[in-house]
């Protein structure tokens, strides 16, 4: 493992008889290892993570279970890496729930977790707790609950007391707060040794007191990018552009391409909100735009022109580059743009 993440990384890429490939890692194949290893480590289907309907990503419960020699270990290693990409600025398409996010960047006492702490991990739990919570005294007793739980590990069910004979004592109008607050603390602390692993690998590389101004929210963000409209005036004003054909023994961009551009901007603002997600998860990797803007984004943004060519738009999302053809109108640029981010077609690795 290696000791220092804050140390610049290179990538040797290697084909499939063993030999190197030809080609520098410049910061862009890192990139693009470090996410697919993230991405890979984050599948719920690894049983490391499990997420929830909305797709908020949390431990898994059962991961102990699944890896009971060494799931500690895996959840520091994803810490570091999730450190890692803090530490390089850049982004990647996942989303982790907000009590997640507060017990691992946060200096929390988990004893003053509250109901709402858990409207990202069950959405339908939440609902129902609260009903518990808000209802008269006449529903609470026809709801015959008592201070006990069924769990499910791996489709193993069994029945756990949140107190001492907590299944002898029933729920009423006068101990229901209890019994919520007993309830979302169980949750949680099921949680906690993958959480502090996760922690721990994340300070590994990230001082927490980096972190410290921003909200849940806002770290969320800076993992995987702000939910929220796509500022295509923003993207513009931090895209360069390449392999704008220059006027005849003069340096300025010849005319046909500067028209062509301004095309492109006006298609892609007039696009509905999905379709810019879809294109910016395309080039970038990530759907969301950074917490800060696009000034914030890393590496920035490129379009590199492509003359006398028809083919689809291509992206190497390592280093956040759309290569786009000339086409002879805007109607095939937004016939052929369409089918490349909806089909996903056309990712390079460059």
């Amino acid at each position: 493992m290696l000791p220092n993440l804050r140390a610049f990384i290179r990538i040797n890429m290697v084909n499939w008889v063993g030999m190197d490939e030809a080609g520098i890692d410049g910061g862009g194949i890192f990139k693009e290892f470090l996410c697919e290893v993230i991405k890979t480590a984050l599948d719920p289907s690894r049983g490391l993570f499990a997420a929830t309907k909305d797709h908020f990503l949390y431990p898994n419960p059962s991961a102990s279970t699944i890896y009971p020699n060494d799931f500690q270990d895996h959840f520091y290693f994803v810490g570091r890496l999730i450190g890692k990409l803090i530490y390089e600025k850049l982004l990647i398409d996942v989303r982790f729930a907000d009590f997640f996010i507060v017990q691992s960047f946060k200096s929390f006492d988990t004893n003053l977790l509250d109901l709402e702490y858990i409207k990202t991990y069950d959405s339908q739990l939440h609902a129902n707790l609260k009903f518990l919570k808000d209802c008269s005294p006449e529903e609470v007793n026809s709801l015959d609950l008592d201070f006990s739980i069924l769990t499910d590990n791996l489709g193993v069910l069994q029945k756990i007391d949140l107190k001492k004979n907590g299944s002898e004592i029933k729920v009423n109008a006068e101990n229901r707060s209890e019994y919520i607050s007993l309830y979302v603390n169980y949750l949680i602390s099921k949680l906690e040794p993958m959480i502090c692993a996760f922690k721990a690998g994340i300070r590994n590389v990230i001082d927490p007191g980096w972190l410290r101004i921003f909200s849940a929210t806002e770290i969320g963000a800076l993992i995987g990018g702000l939910d929220a409209d796509i500022d295509v005036n923003d993207l513009k004003n931090h895209t360069k552009v390449h392999n704008i054909k220059c006027k005849n023994f003069a340096k300025k961009p010849a005319d046909d391409d500067l028209l062509y551009m301004d095309n492109f901007w006006l298609l892609i603002n007039d696009l509905p909100s999905a379709q810019k997600q879809l294109l910016l998860k395309f080039i970038t990797g990530c759907s969301r735009p950074p917490l800060m803007g696009f000034k914030a984004l890393y590496p920035p943004m490129g379009i590199q022109l492509i003359h006398d060519s028809d083919g689809l738009p291509t992206a190497a999302t390592c280093l956040s580059l759309l290569k786009l053809p000339v086409y002879k109108d805007t109607t095939t640029l937004a016939s052929k743009l369409n089918m490349a981010i909806n089909s996903n077609a056309g990712f390079e690795l460059s």
